[in-house]
């Protein structure tokens, strides 16, 4: 039987047909402007693609300005400053100026003058706008001194740190958690507003931990005495634990060097005085940190650093032989 073709679909591939053609002349007749309107919204893409580079870059100059704004070499710190800070140096006392008066021993006017240089350091913090702010009611200096129990009885993990990443975390966190964040903050403050005198002040506190006994022994203690003992703890916290050196490489690239600076002294003079219960390698820190201090121009007394250290490094090449 004879059936008529299906008209409809015929219909549908002709309006199909007529669409395309349109359209074909359309691009045609409108090529120009289709050309301008593709090519512009390509500008756009293009536009806001550099504009995202343009900022990136912007980040890393500004990034790059930072490190070298800390990596540029420290002015000295003016005389006047330092007196500010620390007090005039005492002279010593005269000797024997009466015929039976006790000769005072150099030792006596050397932890003299420590005590002034602590006692003016202290008195310097507590009239600063920013120490007052802590309401601390008997000064910076006690106040610290106080806390120190707290830092010695609960010292960082510093050995089979890694068995556990609770003790890392604990470690990275250790004098948050230790000290509370008051107090963290305050110390914060005190590198913040005033930095530059950092090295000063390092090597004041080292002066305490290293002359404290003999201060002591001459009848002269100390206001503030830090003991070898537990800063030996903190010493190989700060140079062979994770949690210890992720600490420091969130500070600033100068608080980092010189912390691992006198955690070596610190480690140092427990090796002489056989305190190195952990047994750590003095030779592996030792090394790495002479090669960041020799890269480094942002510390004022950066040759005297080097010296000391390079002596530490013959010292330890001649007991043990060279880092393996």
């Amino acid at each position: 039987m004879y059936t008529e073709p299906d008209r409809s679909i015929n219909y549908v591939l002709v309006a199909i047909i007529i669409i395309l053609l349109g359209c074909a002349i359309f691009f045609y007749v409108e090529r120009d402007r289709v050309g301008q309107w593709l090519s512009k919204d390509r500008i756009e893409q293009e536009k806001s693609a550099l504009e995202e580079r343009i900022a990136t870059l912007e980040d890393e100059v500004s990034s790059l300005k930072k490190e070298a704004a800390l990596q540029a070499p420290p002015q000295a710190v003016p005389e006047a400053r330092k007196e500010e800070v620390f007090g005039k140096k005492q002279e010593p006392v005269s000797r024997g100026e009466e015929e039976n008066s006790p000769a005072t021993s150099s030792t006596e006017d050397e932890c003299r003058d420590l005590n002034n240089r602590l006692d003016h350091f202290c008195n310097y913090l507590n009239g600063r706008e920013y120490v007052s702010a802590y309401g601390l009611k008997e000064g910076v200096c006690r106040h610290f001194q106080d806390l120190l129990p707290r830092l010695m009885k609960r010292p960082p993990v510093v050995v089979r740190e890694t068995d556990d990443l609770l003790r890392v975390l604990h470690n990275n966190a250790h004098f948050f958690r230790v000290l509370g964040k008051k107090n963290t903050l305050l110390l914060r403050d005190i590198l913040r507003y005033d930095g530059d005198m950092m090295e000063s002040v390092f090597a004041l506190l080292y002066r305490t931990l290293t002359e404290g006994v003999s201060c002591r022994k001459a009848g002269a203690g100390l206001s503030v005495s830090l003991p070898l003992r537990g800063s030996y703890d903190y010493a190989v916290y700060f140079l062979n634990t994770l949690g210890g050196r992720s600490y420091l490489m969130r500070r600033d690239s100068r608080v980092r060097m010189l912390t691992q600076y006198y955690s070596i002294l610190i480690l140092d003079r427990a090796n002489d005085a056989h305190l190195n219960r952990w047994g750590m390698d003095i030779r592996y820190p030792l090394n790495a940190l002479i090669s960041d201090i020799r890269g480094a121009a942002n510390l004022e007394k950066r040759t005297e650093y080097l010296h000391t250290l390079n002596v530490l490094q013959k010292k330890y090449r001649k007991r043990y032989g060279a880092a393996g």
